[in-house]
């Protein structure tokens, strides 16, 4: 794999920091900025009910491993993250590169109940992320996020382990 320049300029080694939990952190997006990465904590990660939707028939690369602060809530059948308050609980998930990503988003905003011309009606939003595994590398992605007072209007049981995959147990 070859690196990749970053938005700010830094040098992406994916090795580096596939091999690594890259820490995310919500950031603003700036208009003109191409974004190829998106962060998944439930049913689009690899070997959950909806990957498929994510990959659409395409082989994408090994995710890379990342940890957010926030709180995982659970609907039942799929897990919504929120990061309204510092927690200091990690919520855990992946982190894809899709070279055609903005030519999914419309799909993927739907799937996940996200208007971005009424963001405000949408059970969902799709916020930026910065992942960073060290100082030298940023990348940034796109994540779908609940407002916390909305998890708990909802009555929405919390999934202490941080983990869709651990959810259960």
């Amino acid at each position: 794999m070859s690196d990749r320049s970053t938005t700010d300029g830094a040098r992406l080694t994916r090795h580096a920091l596939r091999d690594a939990t890259a820490i995310a952190r919500p950031t603003p997006i700036g208009a003109g900025v191409t974004v190829e990465h998106i962060v998944c904590y439930g049913t689009l990660m690899r070997g959950e009910s909806h990957h498929a939707l994510l990959t659409a028939g395409d082989v994408l690369d090994d995710p890379i491993a990342i940890a957010i602060e926030g709180t995982l809530w659970s609907f039942g059948a799929y897990p919504a993250l929120s990061i309204d308050g510092a927690t200091g609980v990690m919520v855990y998930g992946e982190c894809y590169h899709i070279p055609s990503l903005d030519e999914r988003l419309a799909h993927l905003d739907a799937y996940e109940g996200y208007d971005p011309a009424h963001p405000e009606s949408s059970e969902y939003r799709r916020i930026g992320l910065a992942l960073q595994a060290n100082p030298e590398e940023t990348l940034h992605a796109w994540c779908y996020v609940v407002d916390e007072g909305y998890a708990r209007r909802a009555a929405l049981h919390r999934i202490a382990s941080g983990s869709w995959r651990d959810r259960e147990g």
